[in-house]
């Protein structure tokens, strides 16, 4: 029988809310502090596929069931002739989930224990994969008891009223010019603007 990480937990196993694909999501940082100063011991939610390696999902445009409208996706530059990818994120780490995922390495929790494990810590909603992908509930119960949590959405432009109204108190627009800023708080989010600075606005 293989071994759980106790570091970690599955807390949704199902459809993504964006296309229905099978996807997964991982709790991380629950036994030990981060070494990332930025974060500090925020625990890290990692969205990803079910059923392939988060490189495969990116090189077969599947990351969308995960990252939806993010413009940091892979995308063809017509000027380099080539994909190029914007997204900060890092792929050995989130293939490392998937793998021990895989391997069975992961307990699954039930939704009623998620507010035991936020409780009194920062969370971090979608350290990789779009909050949106998820099932509103999820996020809720795991933030009900936290401290902090933080969350960015790029499929705000597309959300209906209902997802407005469940994902503005959980996550921020995320805004890559001072146009898609100005809309999105139009709209009643709260914005990060992606920028040279990072600058939270």
């Amino acid at each position: 029988m293989t071994k759980p990480i106790n570091n970690s937990r599955i807390i949704y196993e199902g459809r993504s809310r964006l296309d229905g694909s099978p996807i997964v999501v991982v709790l991380t940082g629950l036994t030990k502090a981060s070494k990332n100063a930025k974060t500090s011991a925020m625990l890290q939610t990692f969205i990803i596929r079910a059923d392939m390696h988060p490189r495969e999902a990116l090189d077969a445009g599947a990351d969308i069931s995960i990252c939806g409208a993010c413009v940091h996706r892979p995308r063809w530059n017509e000027e380099l002739q080539k994909i190029i990818r914007s997204c900060y994120v890092r792929l050995d780490a989130v293939g490392s989930v998937y793998k021990a995922y895989t391997r069975g390495r992961y307990a699954h929790v039930e939704v009623n224990e998620l507010a035991s494990l936020g409780e009194g810590r920062a969370v971090r909603l979608g350290s990789y994969g779009d909050p949106m992908a998820v099932p509103v509930y999820v996020w809720q119960a795991l933030v009900s008891r936290a401290e902090k949590h933080t969350g960015y959405t790029h499929q705000w432009q597309t959300a209906t009223d209902k997802q407005r109204d469940d994902y503005q108190p959980l996550c921020m627009a995320s805004a890559d010019d001072t146009a898609t800023r100005d809309a999105a708080q139009a709209m009643g989010w709260r914005t990060f603007r992606v920028s040279a600075a990072n600058d939270t606005e």
